[in-house]
Order: structure tokens, then sequence, then C-alpha cells
């Protein structure tokens, strides 16, 4: 999760400029709960540079990315026939059109900083504060998005004189949205008080800078930094214990009673983008303490993985321990809701327990270890090829629990299964068979597992399970760490708690290698576009720079702490890759059939807008005059634009 910032980061720094000079946490208050800053790209281009995803963006991809915001520019004041929003709405968005990409620029030049204070839960009271270093420079520019925001939410903004001060205030029910300028920065505040109010804690005697978490995170030295942040979790569980004392219980049932706070870094390291989260306070002896924290394992600890494993991930996990926890977090809740009526814990448990005729937390889940791996490889299987493995403590109880649980499930399941029983490589491997029922289509799951060499493996197919077991008798090649693997490995803690590792090059490359088809589809379709087929890079021009992204987790007296490098900070894990490929592929065979005839017209016409809307059935905020747009509204503001880009012509 904490490289995915680095995405959003990098695209608004395409077109930086200088950074701003000044301390803009001097605008926030000393008690602020969140803090999150980036310094925009200027100040580190040079470390920006030698990453991975800096070297990408020097090739055709970067100038795709920068042609595609300056056609975006330039198109931009040909908004609006046929937008289906009010004339103020209008006549704001044709006036703020040449606003964005200045906008976009200076943020990508100077960042942003961003904080959130929590005063009270009883009354809720909750702020939010964005300051744009150096933004007093576009003040107009700042002003006309506030203003075009305004607008698109039937409402307009109210000019205050505060304290020296000009403020534009408007608001969407209880809620207040306040812009003004500060010496170069430009702020701006949601919250549910008033600009007065805001103004008054701003400039006061003390404000960020005097944060003890401030200061900390300030001195951090370890690697270079482009974005830093924190989050208060003592003075938040405070707030929530004080309006709820109920659930100071809960709180302890979780080992979070004493939490401090979590910190959070993200900059460079060479070719990689590196970054570091600390959560600090948990218990070691209770709650989630108690499964996140324990006995430390290194690369020699794993199982056998198929040598080309796509993403793998290992954490030390007590299963009985997480059962513990889960009926305690249960009867906390039931006594925080204060329902006479629920049903004991423990008697749910007991229950629990006849219905499979055997001791869950003894029998079944003590039986297991405490680690547990989860790995993908694309050889084993082509769709949902996720196969998990965990350590076992007794091999001879845990496959009578295992029998005894299968049988009960095959006779309370309203469907046909069977178990099919099979000796391989003196290995008993047991399979379940979800036969075909009257009127329903066959099953394409076989979930079989198997217990060998102190592992249980598990997956929804035979051919993953055989695969370990080749590779565990020495017949199969198994994964080791490549070079720029162990590069990254070498650079992080040898013993952790959990590690994991996701190599993006195949999964981009699989799917990269359909642009080029989409490309020449495109450019055949609007042949007179700006659009050119080239421009699209190759799917090697990418992945030549990319190396396996590696994370792992490590503890330190009272902390907890997450390190990470990696080559390209993706917005999701893609090791399914091959599943959405499969799936995109034929939604898309269906799309180019009679539908496309009705969608798509002859080369020089554009395809109506009122398609392209029919094609997005999900609207948000359809009845609410709240914050947001639907889905059918930003097709109303941007087809326009669209259409004319691709022909010249309006709609």
């Amino acid at each position: 999760m904490s490289r995915y910032f680095g995405v959003l980061f990098t695209l608004l720094g395409l077109t930086a400029g200088v950074r701003a000079e000044g301390n803009p946490e001097r605008h926030l208050a000393a008690t602020t709960h969140l803090y999150l800053q980036w310094d925009g790209m200027e100040a580190h281009r040079g470390a920006s540079a030698k990453t991975a995803l800096g070297k990408i963006l020097e090739g055709n991809t970067g100038k795709l990315l920068s042609g595609l915001l300056a056609d975006f520019k330039g198109n931009l004041p040909n908004l609006m026939s046929g937008a289906s929003l009010s004339p103020k709405a209008q006549k704001e968005l044709l006036e703020s059109a040449a606003s964005f990409l200045p906008v976009i620029e200076t943020l990508g030049s100077h960042g942003i900083v961003l904080g959130i204070e929590v005063r009270s839960i009883e009354a809720p009271d909750v702020q939010l504060m964005v300051v744009c270093p150096g933004a007093g420079k576009n003040a107009k520019d700042f002003l006309k998005i506030f203003k075009l925001a305004a607008a698109l939410n039937e409402t307009q903004a109210t000019e205050l004189k505060i304290k020296d001060r000009t403020i534009h205030e408007w608001t969407a029910g209880p809620v207040h949205f306040n812009s003004w300028n500060e010496g170069e920065d430009a702020i701006f505040t949601i919250g549910l008080k008033g600009a007065a109010d805001v103004v008054e804690r701003v400039g006061g005697k003390e404000n960020l800078t005097d944060n003890v978490l401030f200061k900390r995170i300030r001195g951090f030295k370890e690697f270079e930094t482009s974005a830093r942040g924190f989050i208060d979790l003592a003075a938040l569980v405070k707030l929530i214990q004080k309006a709820r004392p109920e659930a100071t219980q809960l709180f302890e049932v979780l080992g979070l009673n004493e939490l401090k706070h979590l910190t959070y870094f993200s900059g460079f390291e060479g070719p990689a983008g590196r970054s570091l989260i600390e959560v600090q306070g948990i218990a070691s002896g209770k709650g989630l303490g108690k499964l996140l924290r324990g006995k430390t394992f290194g690369i020699a600890d794993l199982p056998p993985m198929p040598a080309d494993v796509l993403s793998f991930s290992a954490t030390r996990i007590d299963c009985g321990a997480l059962y513990d926890l889960a009926l305690e977090v249960a009867g906390a809740a039931i006594r925080l809701s204060n329902s006479k009526n629920a049903p004991e814990v423990k008697d749910i448990a007991k229950a629990a327990n006849q219905a499979v005729g055997l001791d869950i937390r003894n029998d079944l889940l003590g039986s297991l270890g405490d680690l547990a791996v989860v790995y993908t490889s694309p050889s084993e299987s082509p769709l949902f090829r996720m196969v998990l493995l965990i350590r076992v403590r007794d091999s001879n109880k845990l496959r009578q629990s295992l029998d005894q649980v299968i049988q009960k499930i095959a006779t309370l399941a309203p469907i046909d299964l069977r178990t099919k029983r099979k000796n391989y490589l003196g290995v008993e491997m047991c399979q379940t068979i979800v036969t075909k029922g009257k009127d329903t289509p066959p099953i394409c799951f076989a979930p079989t597992y198997a217990i060998h060499k102190d592992w249980l493996v598990l997956a929804l197919y035979p051919q993953p399970v055989q695969g370990y077991l080749l590779r565990a008798n020495d017949q199969l090649p198994t994964w080791k760490p490549g070079p720029t693997a162990q590069r990254s490995l070498t650079a992080l803690p040898k013993q952790f708690t959990g590690l994991s590792l996701s190599d993006p090059r195949p999964t981009l490359s699989n799917a990269l290698s359909f642009t080029p088809l989409v490309a020449a589809a495109f450019q055949s379709a609007y042949p007179d576009s700006w659009f050119d087929a080239s421009l699209v890079p190759s799917a090697y021009e990418i992945t030549q720079h990319l190396f396996p992204n590696v994370a792992v987790t490590t503890e330190k007296a009272n902390s907890i702490f997450w390190h990470s490098l990696y080559s390209v900070p993706l917005p999701v894990d893609l090791n399914n890759m091959d599943t959405a490929t499969v799936i995109t592929c034929l939604v898309a065979i269906t799309a180019l059939g009679k539908p496309a005839e009705k969608t798509f017209k002859p080369v020089g016409e554009a395809p109506p807008m009122n398609q392209f809307r029919n094609l997005v059935p999900l609207e948000l905020n359809k009845e609410s005059r709240g914050v947001g747009l639907n889905a059918s509204s930003l097709i109303d503001i941007f087809g326009p634009v669209f259409q004319r880009n691709m022909t010249g012509s309006s709609p």
C-alpha cells in the first residue's frame, strides 16, 4: 500500500518546475491527527530519474503522457456544447477550462501538504486542510477550480473578509468548503465549521512544526524521502474512548489500547522506490500483537515453490491464536451492543464443534504450525491459480481432523460433494468433487489438498498439489531469488515475520501485448485524429527496466515495521492478471460484435455520446446535491472534447 502514492505523485510531476520556499506546515494545527506531505518532483528529480519508473517515463511512455496532457489542455476551451449542466455550471466550466493544467503543474512542481484534525467525535467536528505551497502565484487558477466545484454542486462561493484575508466559502449541507491564500501558499479546507472558526485556528502560537511526531519524521535520514506522514493513533484512541467508553474493552481485547502512532516514509534507493511504515504501541502478548509478532524466519524456511512463481507472500500466523482472538472480539462486540438476546460466544463455539464433530481449536487449528505461504504460478493453472501452504505441527492429527470436517460438510451441504483419494509419489492426495446437478452447469473447481514434509498444501485443482510434491522430492526445479530480487533482499533485513515478492514483468508484458492491437484499431477508426499508433511504447521498452517488488515485515521493541523496495508502484497486485485478461478478451469479443455496429460510426464520424453514457450504468450521487458528479454528467462534460478531438466537429 505504501508505494501506491508514487503513481499519482509521478504523474503530477511530469511538468514540474521549482520547489516553493517556506514551511507550509505552519498553517496546520499542532493537534493534527493525520499528516501527509509530498515534496513535488523537482526537489528529487535526480533521484527519480535513476529509478525504473523514471527511466520508463524518459522514453515513449513519457512522450505519450505529455502529449495527452497537452492535447487535453488544448481542447478544454472547446467544451460544453450539449452538456446537461445548469447555465451557471457551464459558464464556470468554460471560464476554468484553461486553469486545469496550471493547477496540475503547480502541484507537480511544489508538492502538497494534507492534514486532518478530529476535534470531537461526540459532537462531530472534523477538518481537512490542504496546503498547496507556492500556489499563491496561480491564485486565479485555483480559485476558478474552487468556484467550478461550487457551481457543479448547484451553489456559489461567497467572498468574506476575515482578519485581513479574503476567504471564499461555499457549503453543501453541513459541510463548509473554504479557500484563501496565506502568503505564497493556497489553502483549502473542508469541515463542519465556518470560515471564521477555520481562520481563527490558523497562525496561532502553536502549529504543526511544534508537534513531536512532525519533528520525529523530519529527522528521518535512512534514505532519501519525497513523501512522509504520520497518524497520531494514541490521540484518536482517546477520542474514541471518550465518545464511547464501552469501546475500551474492545481496544483491550485487540491490544490496541497502547497504540502510539503510525509513521510513513516514501522515497528512493538507487533504481528502486523505497518505503517504510512503522506502527508503534502494539502489545506483543495479546490481541493483534500476538498475531503480528512472532518468531522470525528467512528465505531458507520457505517451502519449495515453482521456479516461475509470479508472486508469493509468507507470514507468521498462529491459527489457534487467531481463533481465540475472533472469539474474544465477538464477545466484546456482543457486550458492546448490549443485546439481551445475543448468544454467549462459548455457546457458539460449542455448537460449531458439535456440528463438525471435533474440537476446532485444539484438533484442527492446533495441528497447524505458525507459517503460511500463498503463491501464484502461471504454469500450474491458467485461472484462479492461488496456492496455499501452511506449516504443520501434527500431521496425523491434522489429517484425521480434515477427513472429519470434509465428511460433515458433505452430509450437510445442499449439493452432492464427493471425495476422491489418490496416491501420488507415495503421498495421499484428497480431491473434492462437486458433481453437476440436474439444472446446474459443471463446476470448474476440484479443491485438492495433501500433507507432506510438514506442509499442508491446498489448491483449487490437483495439478498445483502434484507440482509441490514433485518439487518436495527434488524432481522439479524450485524458486530461488534472481539477481535483482537478491539485491533487494540484501538491502532489507535478513530475518522477518513477513515477506512478499511480486514480479510485475510477466504480467505487464502480457497486458501490454494487447496495446498495439488496440492502438492500430483506434488509429484506423480515427485516421485524421492526433493519435499515432507508434507513440504507444513496446512492452519490452517498459519491462526492461523493471524488477521484482519486495517487502518485509519486522519488529523491534514495541514497533512493527513494513519495508519495501519496488520497481513500479502498481495500484493492485496483478498476479492474477491472466484471469483478468481472459475475461477482458471475452468481453471485448462480445462488444466488437453487433453491439459495436450501433456504438461506432464509420470513419470520420464520432460515436454519439449517449452510447458512451449507456456503457456506464453506475451513477454516483444521482439524487444527491452533495459533492461529486454522476457518471452521465462526466460524459456530458468530457464527451464533446472527445468528439471534437477525434473529428473536429460538434456532436
